[in-house]
């Protein structure tokens, strides 16, 4: 098959047959489609216009190893996702989570981790809340125990979370699981003066020469402790003698300091002192 024939700039060969000749390129002919004339790499093609024959190039990326990476929101009825979602500062994507066949969540428990975000959920519609990098933005839990102590929810010092450890207006901590300090420091008190009555904070007495009577306080709570010490050396000659207020020690008013540098400890039961 000979041909010798010459089209115009555009022009299409094409052979019907055994005859080939050059035509017009049909662009409105289905099929037939028209890009930009340049693109990014692993971009998004998307349709430009409504006539299904011109294509626009996108900032959303899609690897060969199917990240998919936006600059702006994400809308949609539905999401399948095996991997990671990464989302910018400052957005805010409300979730519901359903079974595969529709139905809401309502028994069940699903872990949904979200770095750097708050989860603000009701029912069983959950809400990211993404901060943004403003310094002293801080995310709450959406509900706390009252006088409960706030701990950080993370380490990028953006979301905060209730706790079981909680601290009065009187200053009083209470935790529920154990304490673990590198040392306690117990307040003291030196008492020279022949009668006295020690505070409730006053942990260590310690009595010196001059001390003969000390007193226990008069409003203890229970569990409240007092160790009392002859820092003297003196007590096996001058005796010191601890009192209780209105009270009882081991069943009797009051328990001695008989021997040089002895040491008693009382613990407070709720109705008496006992030593310990």
């Amino acid at each position: 098959m000979a041909f010798n024939g010459r089209g115009t700039n555009g022009d299409i060969l094409q052979i019907v047959g055994s005859n080939p000749t050059f035509n017009p390129l049909d662009l409105t002919a289905s099929g037939f489609v028209t890009g930009p004339g340049s693109s990014t790499d692993n971009a998004v093609v998307r349709w430009d216009g409504a006539t299904g024959k011109i294509v626009q190039n996108s900032n959303a990326i899609l690897t060969d190893s199917g990240n998919l990476t936006l600059t702006g929101d994400l809308f949609a009825s539905d999401i399948a996702v095996s991997g990671t979602i990464f989302v910018p500062e400052g957005r805010l994507i409300p979730l519901t989570v359903q079974e595969a066949d529709g139905a809401p969540v309502n028994s069940q428990t699903y872990n949904i981790i979200f770095p750097n975000a708050s989860v603000l959920s009701s029912g069983n519609t959950v809400q990211v809340v993404f901060p943004t990098a403003a310094s002293g933005l801080i995310f709450g839990p959406g509900s706390s125990t009252d006088n409960a102590l706030v701990r950080w929810d993370g380490t990028a010092g953006v979301a905060i979370q209730n706790s079981n450890a909680t601290l009065t207006d009187a200053g009083d901590l209470t935790l529920l699981g154990d304490a673990s300090v590198e040392r306690v420091l117990q307040p003291q008190t030196t008492i020279t003066a022949p009668w006295q009555q020690i505070t409730d904070t006053q942990y260590m007495v310690f009595a010196n020469t001059g001390a003969d009577q000390i007193v226990l306080p008069s409003s203890p709570v229970v569990g409240q402790t007092h160790i009392v010490k002859d820092i003297s050396g003196a007590a096996g000659t001058n005796n010191v003698t601890v009192l209780a207020s209105g009270s009882t020690i081991d069943g009797g008013a009051s328990a001695p300091l008989v021997n040089d540098y002895e040491s008693l400890g009382f613990i407070w039961s709720g109705t008496a002192w006992s030593v310990i």
